[in-house]
Formats: C-alpha cells, sequence, structure tokens
C-alpha cells in the first residue's frame, strides 16, 4: 500500500475508546488528517508468512537457521502493521496509530512519547514530530472554510425552489460527513413534490466552490 489515503481507513472499537481517552482529538478530525496526508509513517512491522511452530520445526528437522531459511526462500514476509503518526492541534502532542494495512483498520491510538520501549520509539523523533505538526496546522488553516447543503429543484407548478439547510452541518469534505445518503434522504424529505432535484454541497461564503452537485432522481409525495 503506497499511500495510507488510497485506502479508506475506520477506527476499530478499541481505538475509539483510546482516542477518546488520550486525545481531544474527534474521529471527524483523526479521518480528515489521515485522507489529507497530513501523516508520516515512523515505522513497519513485518511477520513470517508462515506461524512460529512451522517456523521451529523447519529449524528442528533441517537444521537452518532463521537467516538461511529466509535465503532459502522457506520464509517470506508480509506487513502486519504500519505505524502512522499525526499531530493533534488541540493537545499539542502526537499520535500514534497502528494500522493493520489490508483492511484500513486503525487498531489502536497511543501518545507517541509515551511508549519508549516500543520498537519504533527511535522514529518519535523532533524531526518526525516536527513534520507531522506543520502537516496538520496546514490543514488546520486550510479547513476554516464553512461548507452547506443546498438543494434546487423545479416544484410541481414549474416554478423554481431552493432551500439552503443549516442543519446537518457538515463537518467535513474529505472524507464527506455526513456522508452523502444521509444528504439525500434530508433533501428529498423536503422535496416532496418536484422534478430536476439538484443536491448541492458548496462554501457558504464562496458560493463558486461548489465541492458536490448530484442530479437526483424526481421526487413524489412521500407518505
Amino acid at each position: 500500500m503506497s499511500s495510507q489515503s488510497s485506502k479508506q481507513l475506520f477506527l476499530s472499537k478499541h481505538a475509539r475508546e483510546r482516542l477518546i481517552e488520550r486525545s481531544t482529538l474527534t474521529e471527524c478530525n483523526l479521518l480528515e488528517l489521515l485522507q489529507n496526508n497530513a501523516y508520516r509513517r515512523i515505522h513497519t512491522k513485518w511477520t513470517p508468512d508462515i506461524h512460529q511452530n512451522e517456523i521451529d520445526q523447519y529449524l528442528k528437522d533441517y537444521g537452518f537457521t532463521f537467516e538461511e531459511m529466509k535465503q532459502h526462500g522457506m520464509l517470506r514476509f508480509r506487513v502486519a502493521f504500519k505505524h502512522l503518526m499525526v499531530w493533534s492541534c488541540t493537545d499539542e502532542r502526537p499520535l500514534t496509530l497502528i494500522v493493520e494495512p489490508n483492511s484500513g483498520t486503525i487498531i489502536t491510538v497511543l501518545n507517541s512519547d509515551d511508549f519508549s520501549s516500543n520498537d519504533w520509539s527511535n522514529k518519535v523523533t523532533e524531526e518526525s514530530i516536527l513534520d507531522v505538526k506543520e502537516k496538520a496546522e496546514r490543514l488546520r488553516i486550510s479547513v476554516f472554510n464553512v461548507y452547506e447543503l443546498q438543494v434546487r429543484w423545479i416544484d410541481e407548478i414549474g416554478k423554481p425552489k431552493l432551500k439552503t439547510f443549516s442543519n446537518p452541518k457538515i463537518e467535513s469534505i474529505t472524507p464527506l460527513i455526513p456522508p452523502l445518503e444521509e444528504l439525500e434522504v434530508v433533501a428529498r424529505s423536503h422535496v416532496a413534490i418536484g422534478r430536476d432535484v439538484w443536491l448541492i454541497v458548496r462554501n457558504r461564503k464562496d458560493h463558486s466552490d461548489i465541492v458536490l452537485e448530484k442530479l437526483l432522481d424526481d421526487t413524489r409525495l412521500w407518505i
């Protein structure tokens, strides 16, 4: 996985609990950092493709060393976990995320500077911390824009109509939160009868900054 943003990441139940315990970052804040590449991969943990008892059996039967087994292709390795570091602007400290790369699951959330005995602790350096801090602060400045949901349609007598919603609040653009499916429900529930129904997510101050436009099916009266 060359780029973490190429796979949608999500938090396990355990990771959500540790995030609440160890940071004031919301789940949405954390995912926004990851989606915008505001992180640094500080460590990769590799694991053999066979179980330890099989390795022990090979060592016993053939007398090979572990290194010789690798040289002869008896052992191959895969990525078990990736360690990503991010910066919490609200807490002014770094966090380390343990990620299972195949599923994109964030297994847990750790305070980067509280785990000096781990095999990745030497990667938590002043340089790496400064890197994620600068990325997070740049992103923080860029997300000051506020976005809103607007729906436009033609009513049953052919009159153009529009509705701009203060709720639900658009919490994030990348990823879109609330998700598109929820915004569609809001739009359809408001436009009881209409055609040419457009769902739009736009910048509240700069209306030319439209991040999403979707033509919905013509609506009918909901009962």
